[in-house]
């Protein structure tokens, strides 16, 4: 039995944390809510980065956080600065900490990955999870993969099932390629776990989505 674990591990791990996007947006910032931000830039669309970051960077010191959010991007990838995981993570930090959600998303990632912090699981876990509640597909199904990894790993495929389970119903998905991926997660899972694990995550996943997804 002990085998089919690792074997979820081996398959699920490489699907885990795909970066998100600078055109990822949250219709739940701070700026969109005044309508005095428009994350979409002609420069940055048309690859123009210096000039993006030039309209963006105000923004982000005047406490925008879809623009903190995407100063995090650009020093993320490297684009229109030098690549800096640090200030890459001081900005998503910035950002995740007024609540958005591809902010803390990053942040996630981030620590898991051990760019510009030192590596640590349980905040990694924490900052997911916390995007995972605001309805970002990718955030659940990542957090579902982190559950497999975290302590013992009989224990944790109920919520990873329950996470991975609705991130797979969700049509927030970035593209059919995660899409896929979730999906193909949930069979490995519902595969592999016992009748009585399966049951208790699917309850489980009903009723996280009745709570709206707090405090799953």
């Amino acid at each position: 039995m002990a085998m089919k674990y690792y074997f979820i591990l081996i398959i699920l791990t490489p699907l885990l944390l795909t970066q998100s996007l600078a055109a990822d947006s949250d219709p739940d910032s701070d700026a969109y809510e005044r309508g005095d931000f428009d994350p979409d830039s002609d420069a940055y669309e048309r690859g123009d980065d210096d000039a993006a970051l030039r309209e963006w960077l105000p923004l982000a010191e005047q406490g925008h956080a879809q623009a903190q959010y995407l100063i995090g991007v650009m020093y993320d990838n490297g684009r229109g600065v030098s690549q800096d995981y640090r200030t890459a993570v001081k900005w998503y930090r910035l950002a995740a900490e007024q609540g958005h959600a591809g902010a803390q998303f990053n942040l996630g990632v981030m620590y898991y990955k051990g760019r510009g912090v030192t590596r640590d699981y349980e905040t990694a876990m924490k900052w997911t999870s916390r995007a995972a509640e605001k309805g970002l597909a990718k955030a659940q199904y990542n957090l579902g993969v982190m559950y497999i990894w975290k302590g013992g790993l009989r224990r944790n495929l109920v919520p990873a099932h329950m996470w991975i389970n609705i991130a797979a119903a969700s049509d927030n998905l970035s593209d059919d390629e995660d899409a896929l991926k979730a999906r193909n997660a949930l069979k490995i899972l519902t595969d592999t776990m016992r009748p009585r694990q399966l049951r208790r995550a699917i309850r489980l996943a009903e009723e996280c989505l009745l709570k709206n997804l707090k405090g799953c």
